[in-house]
This record gives structure tokens, C-alpha cells and sequence, in this order.
């Protein structure tokens, strides 16, 4: 796919791995790295971060896992019960400032004091993820899910990030 003349033949190649955890190998990230410029797509569909650490072994798993992940612009996170990948998934997303607005009021002559402060929250928290609709009768065929994108402005509107789509039409 990357050897051909995208000039001569400009035609999009589109990838796609679901369970991809049983198809990773160590040079996807080099792949990864260089395949927008050869017009590829691709994705890469897996129930958690364990399963690439599992098939991506060795002592430096880990650091494989992360640069390869690195690599993928856009990531999109559906309901999911394992602590590490909704961890990665709330420290992707990262943290934002809200205000704590409080409010007293005196009986003395209406004593009104009004007070600001504001504090570091996380912008999806890891306990979001496990709660989200995962479709089907139970949830009327809702499905919900987080997506992260390089470039977009998520923090501007924090509710950019949260998705919903149905399964029936």
C-alpha cells in the first residue's frame, strides 16, 4: 500500500481490524506513522488497552502500546469496564477548570456575599465510561461513546466529545 504512486494511483486504501489486537505487530506504528501520506485509512477496533499489551509482549509492551496509540488521531471510547483503558481514556481527554460558585446570605441587614472559586476536574472522569449505553432494547437502541480527535477544539465545548447513535433507522 505505501510502495504504490499515490499520483498515478490516488485512490484511498482503507484498513480495517476489528479485534485488532490479534492482527498488531510491532511495526504498525511505523506503518501508522506514514500512512496518511500514502491516502491509507485505517482502523483498529479492540475491547481494551490489555489486549494490545498481552499481543504487543515483551518487556517494553508498554511503551509500544502508548507510541502506537500516539499515532492514531482519532480514538473513540464506548462503555468499558477496565480500570487502565478508561484511565487512559480520562487522561487523554484531560482536565479543564470549573467554577464553584457559592453564595451566603446574612440575616443582619441582608448580608449577601457571593464567591468564586475554581478547581481542576477532568474533563470525562474514568467512572463515565462503564455507564454509557451500549445499545439494544435496554437502552433503546442508543449507543453512547467519547471521541477524542487531534485538532478539534474539545475543550472549548466540553460536550463536543460525547457522542450518541442509534442502531435502528
Amino acid at each position: 500500500m505505501e510502495k504504490r504512486n499515490v499520483g498515478e494511483h490516488p485512490r484511498p486504501v482503507f484498513l480495517w481490524a476489528d479485534e485488532a489486537q490479534n492482527f498488531i505487530h510491532e511495526h504498525d506504528t511505523d506503518f501508522q506513522a506514514t500512512a496518511r501520506s500514502s491516502r491509507i485509512a485505517t482502523v483498529y477496533i479492540t475491547q481494551n488497552l490489555p489486549n494490545y499489551l498481552s499481543n504487543m509482549g515483551g518487556h517494553r509492551s508498554e511503551s509500544r502500546v502508548k507510541s502506537f496509540l500516539g499515532t492514531l488521531a482519532t480514538k473513540i471510547f464506548h462503555a468499558n469496564a477496565d480500570i487502565d483503558t478508561n484511565e487512559y481514556a480520562s487522561k487523554l481527554f484531560g482536565e479543564r477548570y470549573s467554577e464553584d460558585l457559592s453564595r451566603s446570605v446574612g440575616t443582619a441587614k441582608d448580608n449577601i456575599s457571593r464567591t468564586i472559586s475554581y478547581s481542576l476536574e477532568r474533563v470525562a472522569r474514568p467512572d463515565v465510561f462503564p455507564a454509557l449505553a451500549t445499545g439494544g432494547p435496554n437502552n433503546n437502541h442508543v449507543v453512547e461513546g467519547y471521541v477524542h480527535k487531534q485538532g478539534w477544539p474539545l475543550l472549548a465545548n466540553p460536550k463536543n466529545y460525547k457522542i450518541k447513535f442509534t442502531q435502528k433507522n
